[in-house]
C-alpha cells in the first residue's frame, strides 16, 4: 500500500503539477511553491534537505570559570526576591554554573 501511494504521488507530481499542467502551479514534484516555474525538486535536493534538517546550530558557549561565591550571592537573592528579580547577566552566570557542575 505504501509503495502504491509513493508511485501514485510521483505520477501526480510529475504529470499534473508541473508548470503549465493541471493547476498551473510553480514547479511540481516535492515541495512545489517555493521554486521558480518549471524547476522541480530532485532526489538529491530532498536528501540534502533531510541531512540539513537533522542538525542544529548551537550558540557559542562561554566556558570561563565560575566564581562560586558570586553564584551563592545570586542564590541568596533568589531566596529573598524570587527568580524574576534576576538580571540577564545573573541568569547567564547561573547557566554557566549549571553546565560546569554537571
Amino acid at each position: 500500500a505504501h509503495l502504491a501511494g509513493l508511485a501514485a504521488g510521483y505520477v501526480y507530481g510529475s504529470k499534473f503539477t508541473g508548470a503549465g499542467g493541471y493547476g498551473g502551479g510553480y514547479g511540481g514534484g516535492f515541495g512545489g511553491g517555493a521554486r521558480r516555474p518549471g524547476i522541480k525538486w530532485s532526489l538529491s535536493d530532498l536528501k540534502a534537505w533531510y541531512r540539513r534538517s537533522r542538525y542544529k546550530v548551537l550558540p557559542k558557549v562561554d566556558e570561563s570559570p565560575v566564581n562560586w561565591s558570586e553564584v551563592d550571592a545570586i542564590l541568596d537573592k533568589i531566596r529573598f526576591r524570587g527568580v524574576n528579580g534576576l538580571t540577564r547577566g545573573e541568569k547567564e552566570i547561573l547557566d554557566r554554573a549549571s553546565r560546569q557542575s554537571r
